[in-house]
């Protein structure tokens, strides 16, 4: 996992700065670091492939690559400052520099690449007609492209927001709502996807805008 070898990366650092304050520090330690780095850069480039786990991965990995950087910055900072410290470190830790800088550029790139597909994935809903839980050929045609979107990104979860509009009672707004939401996932069921990453919240009448725009499912990936 991208956040897991960046985070490990984070302490590895951190933790190797004590040892250069006590003049302990080896180049084969700073080999490790970077072999460490590299790891987890080729992960990186794995996660492109994937979407919506990919993304927040990747803005978890920017996060903690920027952390990486800071401490290798204040590790030779410190390193400098030491007498002890072999005259080959601060050259080392320029290259776990650039190695914490690449990650950051990796992290930056596949967010920008995952992004759009999540907000496209979210923005497109499922509409109902008046007093109705059937799916029509429009709304099946948007959960075909829901379920393959789900298939292609394993590790996402989501919720299935149900409303309706403001007509009738509100007891009887909030079971339609939740019966639209289980059709709506007792579909993708039936399409392959893995109930435990569905949760329906029958969120009942909406009074805002137009009615016809409130007889809807939305999906808000978690």
């Amino acid at each position: 996992m991208v956040k897991r070898n960046l985070a490990f990366l984070f302490f590895i650092l951190f933790f190797l700065s004590a040892p250069i304050l006590n003049g302990c520090a080896s180049i084969v330690q700073l080999r490790e670091v970077r072999s460490l780095t590299e790891e987890s850069l080729t992960k990186a480039e794995t996660a492109e492939s994937k979407s919506d786990a990919a993304m927040k991965r990747a803005a978890a990995a920017e996060s903690e690559a920027r952390s990486a950087m800071q401490a290798a910055e204040e590790a030779k900072r410190m390193a400098k400052e030491s007498t002890q410290v072999d005259a080959k470190i601060p050259e080392d830790f320029d290259i776990l520099l650039k190695e914490a800088k690449e990650a950051i550029a990796r992290a930056e790139a596949i967010t920008a690449v995952e992004m759009p597909s999540r907000r496209q994935f979210e923005k497109k809903a499922v509409y109902f007609n008046f007093d109705s839980s059937y799916l029509s050929h429009k709304a099946i045609r948007v959960l075909d492209e829901k379920a393959e979107w789900l298939k292609a990104n394993p590790d996402a979860s989501v919720v299935i927001e149900a409303s309706t509009d403001e007509s009738g009672p509100p007891d009887y707004n909030e079971w339609l709502a939740d019966r639209r939401g289980h059709r709506v996932k007792g579909y993708l069921i039936e399409a392959g996807i893995d109930p435990s990453r569905m949760a329906v919240d029958a969120i009942g009448e909406i009074t805002d805008g137009r009615p016809a725009e409130n007889r809807r499912v939305r999906f808000h990936i978690q």
